[in-house]
């Protein structure tokens, strides 16, 4: 692959697969998803998306998984140069630190299960420190629902990140969430329980909690400015280009 021609994305805007009928282990679909797991954790978080995706196919793969794999070495033989950067942040007071996260959801965008799937990035002092890409484990009923279940899973990392540092420093609180659905917003500020919201698990409405206690406040973003949008389906353009180097901390 080293001579391959680069492609400008890893995985296609609109890109789908099914699950292959019989399993090809003749391909070494397994070994290169996880040496490209490792290195997207490590130093390629903009790999996230397309990594999360073709990992939902690890028990049912075939030439075409295989081949959309190749793709995404592809991708990074023309990003070969790209680097994940890290700032201590502008003006900041020595000793505090500022956590923010962005969450977005789909919904109800794969084909097998009809589940959703969950997106968050979390950025320490303005660069990025942890992104995650998942299928959520239920079926959502609604758009703000999968919201919702986007929201809860990021805050439990986003409160891990927290008590890890304030073993060292100051975090200041409340830490910013940048949440692009309006109606998950206000469901998490004020308490309702109706016919559109009863069913949704009660654990993750523990949200509320974060925001009566000050931890967390949570703040409108549009979509075209969710750097999460990225986490949740392939992009291309200029959008798909600004989220990525936000995600490398580029910006």
């Amino acid at each position: 692959m080293e001579s391959a021609k680069p492609v400008a994305y890893p995985l296609e805007s609109g890109f789908s697969l099914e699950l292959a009928t019989k399993c090809d282990t003749s391909k070494p679909f397994l070994n290169l998803l996880g040496e490209l797991r490792y290195h997207q954790r490590a130093v390629r978080p903009d790999l996230c998306t397309a990594l999360a995706y073709l990992s939902r196919f690890s028990n049912a793969y075939d030439e075409r998984h295989f081949d959309a794999l190749k793709r995404v070495l592809r991708y990074l033989i023309g990003t070969a140069d790209m680097p994940l950067i890290l700032t201590k942040g502008v003006n900041r007071e020595y000793g505090t630190f500022d956590l923010t996260m962005y969450t977005d959801a789909t919904w109800v965008d794969c084909k097998e299960t009809k589940v959703s799937t969950s997106g968050w990035a979390i950025f320490l002092n303005g660069s990025p420190v942890l992104s995650t890409s998942t299928k959520q484990k239920c079926v959502a009923l609604s758009s703000t629902q999968a919201e919702i279940i986007a929201l809860s899973e990021g805050c439990k990392d986003l409160i891990h990140l927290s008590n890890i540092l304030e073993a060292f420093v100051t975090v200041e609180k409340p830490m910013t969430v940048f949440v692009d659905n309006q109606a998950t917003i206000a469901l998490m500020q004020q308490p309702v329980n109706n016919s559109r919201t009863r069913h949704i698990a009660v654990r993750h409405f523990w949200v509320r909690e974060l925001v009566d206690t000050g931890q967390v406040v949570l703040r409108y973003v549009p979509t075209e400015h969710n750097v999460a949008d990225y986490l949740t389906k392939p992009l291309q353009g200029e959008r798909f280009r600004t989220f990525r180097s936000q995600l490398l901390g580029l910006r």
